[in-house]
């Protein structure tokens, strides 16, 4: 199974939220697991507590973000400094390019990673206001809160549900797969399951006991199976 890697700018060089130098200090290894900007596991990232999940509606754009995250935690230009959080808007996951290191904070880092991802600036938000950013945005399926055995994707968004608001985006993981273009049931690789059962072509929804099903076999229509 795929080690579920989340990023995000967590603090400076000491451990502060201001007062640090420009660029990772911390930053020791790729991917970037100790830096000031950082891919951590999901259970570091949770620490016990409840989050939120906000997921692009766009498989695409959702998997260019995850990229844009390992961009951004493993480019050692990238430092932590809430005084100077605005620093990295000039380039981004690519700061350092100018030959000048930049500053970032945990919502400005999120703001330009979504912005590598989608091509859409959402705007200068902050952790105690991200959520509305998000839902007005018209990007996201609705959000959910994460429960275990629940799969985080490449490019979710996570926010922690406490009054930190502290904000993640999965990095490595599990890729959402686009639904399928086949209509046909029988040309399905992957059958889905009822009851334990895998669902045959042959059969129809009265075989399954589907009520209000009719009797012809089933056919995909995206990722429904679909008895009419």
């Amino acid at each position: 199974m795929i080690e579920t890697l989340i990023g995000l700018a967590r603090y400076d060089e000491n451990g502060n939220q201001s007062g640090g130098r420009p660029g990772d200090q911390l930053q020791v290894d790729l991917p970037d697991r100790h830096g000031e900007v950082a891919l951590i596991t999901l259970g570091e990232f949770l620490n016990g507590k409840s989050c939120s999940v906000y997921r692009l509606a766009d498989i695409d754009k959702a998997k260019k973000t995850g990229e844009g995250i390992v961009k951004a935690a493993n480019n050692p230009y990238i430092g932590y400094d809430t005084t100077n959080r605005l620093d990295i808007l000039t380039y981004g996951v690519y700061a350092g390019k100018n030959g000048k290191l930049a500053e970032c904070d945990n919502s400005s880092l999120a703001r330009v990673v979504i912005k590598y991802g989608t091509g859409i600036d959402l705007g200068d938000f902050t952790n105690k206001n991200v959520r509305r950013y998000l839902e007005e945005s018209n990007m996201f399926q609705p959000k959910f809160v994460y429960s275990q055995y629940m799969t985080i994707y490449v490019g979710d968004i996570l926010i922690i549900d406490d009054d930190t608001n502290w904000i993640g985006i999965c990095g490595r993981g599990e890729y959402r797969v686009k639904p399928t273009s086949v209509t046909n049931y029988n040309d399905l690789i992957n059958k889905p399951k009822i009851n334990g059962e895998t669902v045959e072509g042959a059969k129809t929804s009265e075989d399954y006991h589907i009520q209000e099903g009719g009797s012809s076999r089933p056919t995909v229509e995206g990722e429904n199976l679909i008895f009419s």
